[in-house]
């Protein structure tokens, strides 16, 4: 699940408000977990959670079509949610829940390469909506993984030859499985 981080209190004076987040009614959805640090006098913090909806583009398609001053145009996207980053925010969007006031910082959409980002859902205020970003994390990973096999297979196979390699590295799997195993 996508947990983004509010802003914390007094920290979205700086900023321009965006407008407020509101539910698509009977809108197939996931979920998206809001989290944001509240701070009591004399007595410490907490940190407070809510889910809230997530949507497809099916949702925002089939609202596009009820509500005729709503638009799911690339040009009407406030910006991109995502969990913390270091990027200076544009603005901020609000969830209230009872008595706590979520404010979520708005980036820029062209600050974050679809390399690293990819667009998980999105979330809807009353003429516009702000698309919530994932990183793309088991990716570089296995990519990480891979290029590290390549150049261990291609030193190996330089210095033994691709015999000698393929003996190198079954002995050091077996050894492996060994430890982990105790035969």
């Amino acid at each position: 699940m996508v947990k983004i981080w509010a802003l914390k209190d007094q920290q979205e004076q700086a900023l321009p408000c965006l407008g407020a987040l509101r539910p698509i009614e009977d809108a197939a959805s996931r979920r998206v977990c809001l989290k944001k640090q509240i701070q009591v006098d004399g007595m410490g913090s907490y940190i407070k959670e809510i889910i809230t909806p997530l949507y497809g583009q099916q949702p925002l398609r089939e609202l596009e079509q009820q509500e005729t001053d709503w638009s799911f145009d690339r040009g009407n996207c406030l910006g991109v949610l995502c969990s913390r980053t270091k990027r200076p925010a544009i603005g901020y969007v609000t969830r209230v829940s009872g008595v706590h006031r979520f404010c979520l910082p708005v980036y820029e959409a062209d600050r974050f390469p679809s390399a690293f980002y990819h667009i998980c859902g999105y979330m809807v205020t009353k003429d516009r909506y702000v698309a919530v970003l994932r990183r793309n994390t088991l990716f570089w990973a296995l990519l990480g993984l891979a290029a590290g096999i390549v150049f261990v297979g291609a030193y190996l196979s330089i210095q033994h030859g691709f015999q000698g390699a393929w003996e190198e590295l079954s002995s050091f799997f077996i050894q492996l499985w060994g430890r982990w195993f105790r035969w």
